[in-house]
């Protein structure tokens, strides 16, 4: 007998186990992810897994769902803090998988389930180390499981289609659950098989098969997809059908003998495989399987009515589809860890900076290679000895939400900290006397140790200097943009800017259309170049080209009388256009938020992980003084903080 017809004939046995399985967990995750998008995972017959959590998902109305293999999801580089991420494994130890969880984690999920039959496998305790993980354990009646892993997909989509139900409105639960104990007892009798044999009897396996399916029978299509390719049955191209009309035709027209068309239809697909099937030659060989409504219960049952049919096909074929006879190397190309490589390259820094790269796609860093770029500057930021330290304010020490509230005790403590062991400090701001007022009231015994440089470098001051008392004076070179916005378009409130007397602040709530703002600008001043525009998180800030936050840095090095690679500097805003781009572009920059595409300049060591005063309270933390004098970043452990649990 077959090995798969053995796996077929004990389905039913995986089918009570999963009945009686953990389905409540697996429900409070449907209920809990329901309003957030999500990821579904797996390589092989674990992306049927996947697929099927999709169609779950769409039928409850979830958000999107969207299914990936192991290296696709990889090397995605969006921001997943708002979504829920499944990895679907029969085993749990390959490493493409165990590369998938990393990189979940790495990329900041909102939260990470694992489906397996595996309770003590390689990613079920990489798994359970996490806070933000799950594990759904899907019973299964063979140990083994098989070349295909049957029982394991069978378990899964039992839990997960009863999981389902009782998310539903008026769930059937009990009705349910007999309903499909009688359709898998009905699809794997001796009768319905051997008539499945006998529908595929002398399929050619030098033919190609042609699987069309309604989109909702994805599940059903991949499966039998996958099975015909994983065992060497023959040729297959699956398909919708209407996508089947647009040039696979030709194909027929030349192997119309060779080959089969197994048509998987819905109620609303009936009449489109009618249309389709009414104009092939007659010679061609057709085969239809109908599923109704293609709902949760149909796609369950129709993924064993699928094992069923790749059982049919490998006997007309000669061969077993549970021991199809693997290739010698299948071991060294299955176990292969060159994903769990890349994982590791692709740290939430090189991540974040990648995102930069891709989207300005500027053609000097196509070629680039971030995770060199990022030893490079890790190395360097880990080597250097620092006299002098500039930070940024909003969104940096203090939160953008917050920013009229003063920094956090923690982040207090370590600059005072810092303050005491020598380290010299200057806050470069683009606004003007709000900053020092709290910075005062948080520092009232290091006034004088701080240097303020208000109005993104325009005015400097020690913090001690209350400069809404000692104001600078006005810039006559800014007229000009004094008077184009008060009569320029767009602006809105009675306010349409605030005139420090060295800088011109539009407040960007203010304003139409932001980036038809800035167009304007360059317009108009862009070509004079002793005008610019940089902006912040929630202003635009019009001031002279010579004002800039790195003066804060080139005098914080000629007080310390050494070089500017000897000054930290810390910002949020280091996007091309940011205030913060040209701080952070000096030799050890450092961003909280934003980063630009350049390789060799403001790095998030973060990534998304981590922003604002919680990274910057990370990196303080890291300063730690040296015998020698100065502070070195210990940037080993603080990159090794980075990648632990979340």
């Amino acid at each position: 007998m077959y090995v798969l017809s053995q796996k077929l004939n004990r389905l039913g046995e995986t089918v009570e186990l999963a009945l009686r399985g953990e389905i409540a967990s697996l429900a409070e995750a449907f209920r809990l992810g329901h309003a957030h998008p999500a990821i579904a995972i797996g390589s092989g017959g674990s992306l049927i897994g996947a697929e099927y959590l999709a169609l779950c998902r769409r039928t409850l109305q979830a958000q999107p769902t969207l299914v990936q293999t192991p290296l696709e999801f990889l090397l995605g580089d969006g921001d997943l803090s708002q979504t829920v991420v499944w990895l679907f494994s029969a085993g749990g130890s390959n490493p493409d998988i165990l590369a998938a969880l990393k990189a979940a984690r790495i990329r900041g999920c909102l939260a990470l389930h694992v489906v397996t039959r595996s309770p003590h496998s390689e990613l079920t305790e990489a798994a359970r180390s996490l806070t933000s993980a799950q594990t759904h354990i899907a019973p299964t009646a063979d140990p083994k499981d098989g070349f295909l892993a049957t029982h394991s997909l069978v378990s899964a989509t039992t839990m997960m289609l009863m999981a389902a139900d009782s998310c539903a409105p008026g769930a059937l639960g009990g009705e349910l659950a007999q309903s499909f104990r009688d359709a898998v007892s009905v699809a794997l009798a001796g009768p319905a098989r051997q008539a499945m044999t006998d529908r595929f009897a002398g399929v050619d396996p030098q033919g190609t098969l042609f699987v069309l399916h309604d989109p909702r029978l994805a599940p059903v299509g991949l499966l039998i997809e996958t099975s015909a390719w994983e065992a060497a049955l023959c040729p297959v191209q699956r398909t919708d059908f209407r996508n089947f009309a647009h040039g696979r035709h030709v194909w027929l027209n030349h192997r119309a003998e060779s080959t089969v068309i197994l048509a998987l239809t819905g109620i609303q697909t009936r009449s489109v495989w009618g249309d389709i099937r009414s104009v092939l030659p007659n010679r061609l060989r057709t085969e239809a399987f109908d599923f109704g409504n293609c709902g949760r219960f149909r796609n369950a049952v129709g993924v064993i009515q699928g094992m069923c049919i790749v059982e049919a096909v490998g006997r007309a074929v000669g061969i077993d589809p549970g021991r199809p006879g693997a290739a010698p190397f299948a071991t060294s190309l299955y176990d292969a860890p060159s994903l769990v490589a890349v994982a590791n390259r692709l740290n939430p820094a090189v991540r974040h900076k990648q995102a930069a790269v891709d989207l300005r796609d500027d053609p000097l860093y196509r070629d680039c290679d971030l995770a060199e770029a990022f030893d490079a500057i890790s190395g360097s930021l880990g080597a250097a000895r620092f006299a002098g330290l500039v930070l940024d304010y909003d969104g940096t020490v203090v939160t953008l939400t917050s920013r009229e509230s003063p920094p956090s005790d923690a982040i207090v403590a370590e600059i005072k900290r810092l303050l005491d062991e020598g380290m010299r400090l200057s806050v470069a701001t683009g606004r003007g006397g709000s900053a020092g007022e709290r910075l005062r009231e948080a520092f009232p015994e290091h006034q004088e140790a701080v240097v303020m440089s208000y109005y993104n470098g325009a005015y400097s001051q020690l913090l001690s200097v209350n400069i809404d008392q000692e104001r600078p004076p006005a810039e006559p070179r800014l007229n000009c943009a004094r008077a184009w916005l008060s009569e320029t378009r767009g602006l809105k409130g009675e306010s349409r800017f605030k005139d420090s007397g060295v800088q011109l602040t539009i407040f960007k709530e203010n304003l139409e259309d932001v980036d038809d703002f800035c167009y304007r600008f360059e317009e108009q001043f862009g070509k004079v170049g002793e005008l610019r525009l940089t902006r912040s998180a929630h202003t635009l800030d019009i001031c002279l080209t010579a004002a800039c936050k790195t003066l804060a840095a080139h005098a914080l090095a000629e007080r310390t009388g050494s070089s500017l690679n000897t000054i930290l500097c810390i910002g949020d805003s280091g996007a091309l256009g940011g205030n913060d781009h040209a701080l952070l572009g000096l030799s050890h920059g450092i961003s909280v938020g934003q980063v630009c595409d350049g390789p060799d300049i403001c790095w998030s060591i973060h990534g998304s992980l981590l922003s604002g005063p919680d990274a910057l309270l990370t990196i303080l933390k890291a300063l730690r003084l040296q015998s020698e004098g100065g502070h070195r970043l210990e940037i080993e452990a603080l990159t090794r903080a980075i990648t632990s649990t979340k």
